[in-house]
């Protein structure tokens, strides 16, 4: 007969050998280390779509979002006309290879474009400069393995596009655990005049599971919110302009722990101003390809 020491001993025992058997894969113990792998000589591509969204695919998007955005801007932001669907672009390349010193290179490569609707006796002009455009690297930076932004030169819209795609937690992070990520969407003028801001940074692990092959698939939750709403004083005039700007991206991401790679983000970017006739609503979707052309392997 065991001794009631034995049997608490033997509980202790069982206890921790199933929690360091849960935590093997993440859910338990220090948690999952969420991280870039791009092995030396070898790269990882995606399909890279940032399309307009189609208002009248707009019901039932994000309405959480949407509201929030109406209530911040008020009546003037929301009565404003959405930018039109701008045709000449096209769905990019995403290339990441290794740069050495822990770094990672990114370039964004862009695709076919689109012709858009232009006077008869321009287009052959235009398709000419179209044809040069593409397949040439629109941006170039570099991140860490934690898609922590290293090109500390670039422009801050670029910086933020880089920071969306691809950071991820420093620290290891177990379902529920929420972070924020280095972005800035909204900036405005030393002038501006701030009367109410709003500001939500909030990236979230909704969960993990395990996947067919063995991998752990880490399911992330994005709603980035930046407001700043007053207005701009007309220098000698003695007046003031109402001035204000939201800017939003929302989505969810499926990374694949152990491979380091994206299964699928796929996302909504938004920005919307009041004082100014101006509302971008893009979609963004970023998916794995399954072999890298190999002349966007050359590319420098």
């Amino acid at each position: 007969m065991r001794t009631r020491f034995e049997t608490v001993f033997v509980m202790v025992v069982v206890a921790g050998v199933v929690l360091a058997s849960r935590g093997t894969w993440g859910d338990e113990g220090k948690g999952t280390v969420l991280r870039w792998k791009v092995p030396e000589g070898q790269a990882l591509g995606f399909r890279t779509d940032i399309s307009p969204v189609d208002p009248k695919k707009e019901e039932g998007v994000q309405p959480d979002v949407n509201r929030m955005i109406e209530d911040f801007l008020g009546k003037d932001g929301a009565e404003k006309t959405p930018m039109p669907d701008m045709k000449g672009r096209g769905a990019m390349s995403t290339i990441l290879k290794a740069a050495g010193g822990g770094n990672i290179a990114i370039q964004m490569v862009l695709g076919k474009l689109e012709m858009p609707e232009v006077d008869p006796k321009q287009a052959e002009e235009i398709k000419k400069k179209f044809a040069a455009m593409e397949g040439t690297v629109q941006l170039r930076a570099q991140m860490d393995a934690a898609g922590q932004v290293t090109s500390f030169y670039l422009a801050n819209g670029q910086k933020n596009l880089v920071a969306m795609l691809f950071e991820l937690p420093v620290k290891p992070v177990r379902p529920g655990d929420e972070w924020s990520i280095h972005v800035n969407l909204v900036t405005m003028g030393g002038a501006f005049v701030c009367e109410k801001m709003s500001h939500v940074n909030r990236v979230k692990l909704v969960s993990l599971e395990k996947t067919a092959d063995g991998d752990i698939l880490a399911v992330m939750d994005y709603c980035i919110v930046e407001g700043a709403k007053g207005h701009l004083p007309i220098m000698g005039e003695g007046e003031k302009k109402p001035f204000g700007m939201i800017g939003a991206f929302v989505g969810r991401g499926e990374f694949l722990v152990n491979k380091g790679t994206w299964k699928r983000l796929n996302g909504r970017m938004r920005i919307k101003s009041v004082g100014e006739d101006f509302d971008a609503n893009q979609n963004v979707i970023l998916e794995p390809m399954e072999k890298v052309p190999e002349e966007m392997l050359k590319l420098e």
